[in-house]
């Protein structure tokens, strides 16, 4: 049994169609057909059962399908671990986070940093306004910025999507308003809104942050950090707008709720200078990206 073998079989797996998974592949029908059945044959089982052009898992397929995931994972991870004593990969990145996402991102790149110790990461918390001046002064190898910041026609900027996002309400799971499946504005006009620090810097003709940094609210509390702001939240002080993301990674009893009049979606990109030579850069956004969506689809 080969590592290519498993990986025919998994994209066989996705699809559940042996033309489209040869076809996601670049393969022939013909070639994908018989890797199937010479895997079939060396186990001595069958994987699918065919049916007029439909396939099934037999329960031998099933359970190779979880094991050879997890297969291909060490495969791949030793790949690269061999990669980088070839290359001998080493070296320092800087980060430039937003607050809002240093506990979304951290179990993510350390777990990076767990697989190559020989790579050092140093973490500068940012004001989410300044992270690609901080990245285009070189200040910071890379940073997490939000899609409605960037400029396409800015080329010295490279950029990947990370995962989608919207602004939500944020309120405490007793709050009255945590019953509901999601608010609007109005609903919001009598409760004390709890901002993070720095909302003076926010610009007010960024879209998605428009409708709801105009609206006229009872009250208005800034707090001094996310640690206070997440603290008078569950002490039911007020609510908050904030991203989504946000509390993903934190354990809060706090429930989510979506704004019907902020409709926008936007997403959090990972972004570097084009023109940075530190070597590192590319092997880290690659390895980053590579472990973030696989966390994002599990």
């Amino acid at each position: 049994m080969t590592f290519e073998q498993l990986e025919y079989f998994l994209t066989t797996a996705k699809y559940m169609n042996l033309s489209k998974a040869a076809a996601e592949l670049f393969i022939s029908h013909s070639a994908i057909s018989k890797s199937i059945s010479a895997l079939e044959e060396e186990l001595g089982t069958r994987l699918f059962v065919r049916k007029n052009n439909v396939l099934t898992f037999t329960p031998s397929g099933e359970y190779l399908q979880k094991q050879s995931a997890y297969l291909l994972q060490i495969w791949n991870t030793t790949k690269q671990q061999l990669q980088l004593i070839e290359n001998s990969i080493s070296g320092t990145i800087t980060w430039a986070i937003p607050a809002i996402f240093e506990t979304k991102l951290f179990s993510t790149i350390t777990k990076m940093g767990q697989l190559h110790p020989e790579i050092n990461f140093i973490f500068n918390s940012e004001d989410p306004l300044l992270i690609l001046q901080t990245i285009k002064n070189n200040r910071a190898d890379i940073g997490i910025v939000f899609s409605y910041q960037l400029d396409e026609l800015d080329q010295n900027i490279e950029y990947r999507y990370l995962f989608k996002d919207s602004f939500c309400a944020i309120v405490n799971a007793q709050h009255p308003l945590a019953s509901r499946e999601s608010v609007c504005l109005e609903d919001l006009k009598n409760e004390c809104l709890i901002f993070p620090p720095k909302r003076a810097n926010i610009n007010p003709e960024i879209k998605p942050l428009q409708k709801f940094l105009d609206f006229d609210y009872h009250k208005i509390y800034q707090a001094n950090g996310l640690d206070e702001l997440f603290f008078q939240i569950a002490i039911n002080k007020g609510i908050s707008i904030l991203p989504k993301g946000t509390l993903q990674g934190r354990n809060f009893d706090f429930k989510t709720l979506p704004i019907r009049d902020i409709e926008d979606t936007y997403y959090t990109c990972l972004v570097w200078d084009k023109k940075n030579t530190n070597p590192v850069i590319p092997f880290v956004t690659e390895q980053i990206l590579s472990q973030f969506q696989t966390e994002t689809l599990t």
